[in-house]
């Protein structure tokens, strides 16, 4: 598998449409061959990976990344093995985030 590199910002909501929408396919055309149906879950996990491990640096991109793993988790049908690691990546953004606020805003932060 080719993997591209862009030199710009993580596009957070094509990737929150396109795995909305792979979800949609697979549930609409199910069922479907075993193959096909296999293809559609490996999108939708590169998709989900990759909106976990995309680096968030303002507080719209880590609202996006609260809202990937919320979606996760009200997904009666997904992937379960995700909503951990999406949520823990949504903290660490969140926390990162406002720890550089803080650095920004006030100098070195008092430790806590």
């Amino acid at each position: 598998m080719t993997k591209n590199t862009v030199n710009e910002s993580f596009p957070f909501a094509a990737m929150a449409a396109l795995h909305a929408a792979l979800n949609a396919v697979a549930r609409e055309y199910e069922p479907m061959p075993d193959e096909a149906m296999d293809y559609i879950n490996e999108a939708i996990d590169i998709v989900s990976h990759a909106i976990i491990a995309a680096p968030a640096t303002t507080e719209a991109e880590v609202a996006h990344k609260f809202r990937h793993a919320a979606t996760l988790i009200g997904d009666e049908g997904g992937m379960f093995v995700h909503e951990p690691a999406a949520v823990r990546a949504a903290m660490t953004a969140l926390r990162e985030l406002r720890f550089r606020e803080h650095i920004e805003n006030y100098g070195w932060p008092v430790s806590g």
